[in-house]
């Protein structure tokens, strides 16, 4: 007989919040891109291709969605859905709380934060607060 745990998460990173009006776009990924994390225009390929956020003065391009698939993550040349107007679970490499302007960590591999210093600037907030690094809720509004 199959086990399954009664404690399930709430959410997982690359979810999204809820079922409002949102918008997606596909993008190619030029490298491994975990799910719930910040990218930005690839620099040599801004119409088609994105990176993970690593420079505060990219272009953000929106949060990585999660795919069901076994991987948790999308590989180069992967398809990657990204979320440009609306609210998803996102990873955080510290504390938050909600109403912050959200950031994305550009040392911390696409991670969110709330600080603005040398992080790359989403135009968003956070719509939850967690007491250390962990799951948040972003929403976006990018044209």
């Amino acid at each position: 007989m199959a086990e399954y745990d009664s404690n399930i998460p709430t959410a997982f990173a690359g979810m999204k919040a809820d079922s409002r009006f949102d918008n997606v776009e596909s993008f190619a990924a030029s490298e491994t891109i975990e799910f719930g994390r910040g990218v930005m225009a690839n620099s040599t390929d801004p119409d088609h291709t994105v990176d993970v956020a690593d420079s505060a003065s990219g272009v953000f391009r929106g949060i990585a969605l999660h795919v069901h698939n076994e991987a948790k993550k999308y590989e180069a040349t992967d398809t990657v859905s990204v979320l440009r107007k609306g609210m998803a679970w996102v990873d955080t490499s510290e504390a938050v709380d909600i109403d912050d302007a959200a950031y994305v960590d550009v040392d911390q591999d696409g991670k969110f934060c709330d600080t603005s210093t040398d992080n790359l600037a989403t135009g968003g907030a956070f719509r939850s607060t967690n007491a250390a690094a962990g799951l948040a809720l972003v929403e976006i509004n990018l044209p």
